[in-house]
């Protein structure tokens, strides 16, 4: 019998979590906004053009979009089937979660899409409320 490598155990257990871990498929299903994110640094809102073909943008491109939605209370980034090395996606990740947060999303998932679903989560952030002014 073949040992399974204790990474990829890890991943397909991060896929399917433990009871009280949120399921990816519902943190999408139920988020505010729901983007997926590609290696060359632009994002698929699900917006086709006249030919049908899916429009791909930049962040600098739908800073305004984003300023200008209402429900900010989730937004789900999935990050398309690919392999970064570690630092690479650390940094992407950071950067996500900054811009997000200066956009004024009060929580920010971060997914990887793999043939099995949107798993594992990269993170998981919530920004803390601002206390009341006196």
């Amino acid at each position: 019998m073949k040992a399974i490598p204790l990474l990829l155990l890890l991943q397909f257990a991060a896929c399917f979590g433990t009871p009280s871990s949120p399921d990816p498929f519902e943190l999408r299903d139920s988020a505010d906004t729901l983007v997926d994110y590609h290696g060359d640094g632009s994002m698929d809102l699900g917006i086709k053009n006249t030919d049908g073909r899916t429009l791909r943008l930049d962040l600098k491109q739908l800073r305004q979009f984003f300023d200008q939605q209402k429900h900010k209370a989730l937004i789900v980034v999935v990050i398309a089937k690919q392999r970064w090395p570690d630092e690479k996606l650390r940094e992407e990740v950071d950067r996500l979660r900054s811009y997000f947060i200066k956009r004024g999303y009060r929580r920010i998932v971060i997914q990887q899409a793999t043939s099995g679903g949107h798993c594992p989560t990269y993170l998981d952030h919530t920004v803390p409320a601002l206390p009341p002014k006196p």
